[in-house]
C-alpha cells in the first residue's frame, strides 16, 4: 500500500512538471538554432519563460515612476495608445505585431550586451518620441469611458491571437516603423533616418488621401517665419523690402513625394528639419508666399516610414489579413514566433 502510494505520489509530481519540462525543451531547441546561425543567448534568457510570466519595464513619464508589467500587458498598452479601437481587428492585429517586434529588437539588442532587465538602460520609455508609446489600463480608461471593458476585452483577444508573433527579415526582428498616414506612398527610411533598410522602402497607400487628416495648412506671417527660421533652422533671413517669398528656393522631393531638401535664405534645410521646427503633420508638403504669409500644404500624418496605420486599416476592411497587411508594408519580411 505504501509502494502504492508512492507511486501515485511521483506520477502527480511528473504530471505537474510537465509543462515546465516543455518550456524547457523548447527553450533548448532555440538556443541549439540560434547557436548554428545568429547568436548565443543564455538559458535563463526571458523569451524562453511562459507568456504570462516575461515582464517589461516601463518608465512612465506622466508619473516619473517605473512600472514592470508582463509583455502580454505592454502590447495592449502600446495599440491602445497607438491606434484607434474603432479599426478592424486585423489592422490591430497587425499594429499587435508590430509593437511586440519593436520590444523583440530591444531584448534582442540587450542580449547581445549582456544586459539585464534590472540595468536602468533596459527600461523602456511611455513616450511616443522613443519608439513607441504606451498607456496604462488606468489611461484606457479615462480615454475610453463606458467602453472600457468591451473595447478591453477586445484588444486582450487580439494580441492573445497573435502572440510571440514578430516581424522578421533574415531570421531577425526588424525595426517595424510605422506611422498615422502617409502622402499616398510611404518613405524610404533612408531619405528620413540616413540609413536604409531593405524592408523600408517605399509602397503605395493610395487610400490615405480619403482619411480625414490627410491635409493639413499651417501658415505663418513674415515675423513668425523669420523667428522660427532664427531659433529653429539657425537661418539669418535677410530683411526684404519688396517680397519676402525672396527668401524660398528650390525645392527636391523624394519618389515617394517627401521634401528632401528646401532652399531658405540661401541655404539647403532638410524636410524633416523643417518639419520639426514648423510643428508640421508631415514633411511631404507645399510652401508658398501668399497674402503676406508663408503658407505650408501638408499631406499625411507622420514620418511616413513602414506601415500607414489608416492604410492598414483600410486594407482590413477590404478583407485583407494582418499578414497580409504586414506583408504589404514590409517587404520581404515573415512572421516568426517564438
Amino acid at each position: 500500500m505504501k509502494k502504492l502510494t508512492i507511486i501515485c505520489f511521483m506520477s502527480l509530481i511528473l504530471l505537474l512538471a510537465a509543462p515546465i519540462t516543455s518550456i524547457y525543451i523548447v527553450g533548448r531547441l532555440r538556443l541549439q538554432s540560434d547557436n548554428a546561425g545568429v547568436r548565443t543567448v543564455s538559458q535563463s534568457d526571458s523569451y524562453f519563460l511562459p507568456l504570462d510570466e516575461r515582464t517589461v519595464a516601463v518608465f512612465l513619464e506622466t508619473s516619473e515612476r517605473k512600472i514592470i508589467i508582463t509583455e502580454p500587458e505592454y502590447v495592449c498598452g502600446v495599440v491602445a495608445c497607438e491606434m484607434p479601437m474603432s479599426y478592424g481587428d486585423e489592422a490591430l492585429k497587425a499594429q499587435a505585431v508590430a509593437a511586440f517586434t519593436m520590444l523583440r529588437q530591444r531584448q534582442e539588442k540587450y542580449a547581445a550586451q549582456n544586459v539585464s532587465h534590472s540595468d536602468k538602460d533596459f527600461v523602456i520609455s511611455s513616450s511616443a518620441s522613443t519608439v513607441q508609446g504606451y498607456i496604462t489600463q488606468e489611461q484606457m480608461k479615462a480615454k475610453w469611458g463606458g467602453d472600457f471593458d468591451e473595447y478591453y476585452t477586445r484588444l486582450k483577444n487580439l494580441v492573445a491571437s497573435v502572440a510571440d508573433e514578430y516581424i522578421a527579415y533574415e531570421g531577425k526582428p526588424i525595426l517595424a516603423a510605422y506611422h498615422s498616414i502617409s502622402c499616398g506612398m510611404t518613405e524610404d527610411a533612408g531619405n528620413v533616418w540616413g540609413g536604409s533598410y531593405p524592408y523600408l522602402t517605399p509602397v503605395s497607400s493610395a487610400n490615405d488621401s480619403s482619411a480625414a487628416g490627410y491635409s493639413s495648412t499651417a501658415e505663418f506671417t513674415d515675423a513668425e517665419f523669420k523667428k522660427i527660421c532664427r531659433e529653429k533652422l539657425n537661418l539669418t533671413l535677410k530683411e526684404s523690402s519688396e517680397n519676402a517669398g525672396d527668401w524660398l528656393g528650390d525645392c527636391t522631393r523624394s519618389d515617394s513625394g517627401y521634401v528632401m531638401s528646401y532652399e531658405i535664405g540661401g541655404k539647403s534645410v532638410t524636410g524633416q528639419k523643417i518639419r520639426n521646427a514648423f510643428g508640421l503633420r508631415s514633411a511631404c508638403f507645399t510652401l508658398k508666399y501668399s497674402g503676406g504669409k508663408f503658407v505650408f500644404s501638408v499631406r499625411g500624418y507622420g514620418h511616413g516610414v513602414g506601415m500607414s496605420q489608416y492604410g492598414a486599416n483600410e486594407m482590413a476592411k477590404q478583407g485583407a489579413t494582418y499578414r497580409e497587411i504586414i506583408a504589404h508594408y514590409y517587404q520581404g519580411t515573415e512572421i516568426l514566433k517564438i
